[in-house]
């Protein structure tokens, strides 16, 4: 069973966009969070992108995670 690299959750009342790395299920690395109050639309759209920097080592392997703002101009 293939497991998912893009999870959907609701937390505290935000939508969440988690990004996990390419590597993540086949290891027991610890993995830095970045969070990005865009919802991760920008590596969401550019994921295929972002796993290439993953897999040739040109950035590492990170977790994203997307907050969807309520009232982005509010918070």
């Amino acid at each position: 069973m293939k497991k998912k690299r893009i999870i959907l959750e609701e937390v505290a009342g935000f939508e969440l966009r988690i990004y996990l790395s390419v590597h993540y299920f086949e290891s027991n690395h610890l993995y830095p969070v970045v969070y990005v109050q865009d919802e991760a639309s920008v590596v969401l759209d550019s994921y295929n992108y972002v796993d290439h920097l993953f897999l040739t080592m040109q950035l590492p392997e990170i977790i994203f995670v997307g907050i969807k703002p309520h009232e982005r101009n509010d918070e």
